[in-house]
């Protein structure tokens, strides 16, 4: 497979700072995970995101992100505490990597 770009795969890497406000603001039950959808101008299905968030909440976790349509992201929180959890809004730091193929390659090739 031939590839237009000089190493690996990769056409777009991105770091980006948004604020998001999980469950927007209204609180995670206990021993539970929501999904909260986000318009973030610009990603594309098959784009891969990864997510950093800048504090600790205690009980409070990331557990996934990921593409749901053009131009939205969907992230997961879980509450792992057996109370409730009203999270805040925080800028967040985000990585959005774009792949040349789309989609991506399912195996490697040397």
């Amino acid at each position: 497979m031939a590839t237009t770009v000089c190493r690996g795969n990769v056409m777009l890497e991105e770091n980006l700072q948004v604020t998001l406000t999980p469950n927007n603001g209204t609180n995670i039950a206990a021993n539970s995970t929501v999904e909260t959808t986000y318009t973030l101008p610009g990603v594309q299905m098959n784009d891969f995101v990864s997510i950093n968030k800048p504090s600790h909440t205690s009980g409070l976790v990331v557990s996934n992100v990921r593409v749901v349509a053009a131009n939205q992201i969907a992230v997961q929180f879980g509450n792992v505490t057996t109370g409730a959890i009203t999270p805040t809004a925080e800028i967040y730091l985000l990585n959005v990597t774009r792949c040349e193929y789309s989609p991506p390659p399912s195996v490697m090739s040397a």
